[in-house]
């Protein structure tokens, strides 16, 4: 996961246009992440993200690479840092589905 300096997280960015949003990249995701009511409205707009970001660059084979791996970067530093810690907390709480010492003796 990149991560972004205090000083480039509160960077204002710049005026797109139409739209104002220069406003720092985390009062953005503030903003993005308030504006969100379910996983559609998520995908919506890491969609017309894409879109924008595509219209700016161009369409070329490094832009759909760039998105991609930011998309499966984000994905798994959300797992590595929400969801799996999460899942120790409940595997603490309620045991373990799977007996991986019984999967370890099994013959092949």
């Amino acid at each position: 996961m990149p991560y972004i300096d205090d000083e480039r997280r509160n960077e204002n960015l710049p005026n797109s246009g139409n739209i104002d949003i220069s406003h720092s990249r985390k009062d953005l995701g503030i903003a993005v992440g308030n504006a969100m009511d379910n996983g559609g409205d998520f995908q919506y707009i890491i969609a017309v993200a894409i879109q924008t970001y595509l219209e700016k660059k161009g369409l070329r084979y490094k832009y759909c690479e760039e998105i991609m791996g930011a998309l499966t970067g984000a994905q798994m530093e959300f797992y590595r840092c929400v969801v799996a810690p999460y899942e120790q907390e409940k595997i603490a709480e309620n045991g373990a589905v799977y007996n991986t010492r019984l999967l370890k003796k099994a013959k092949y």
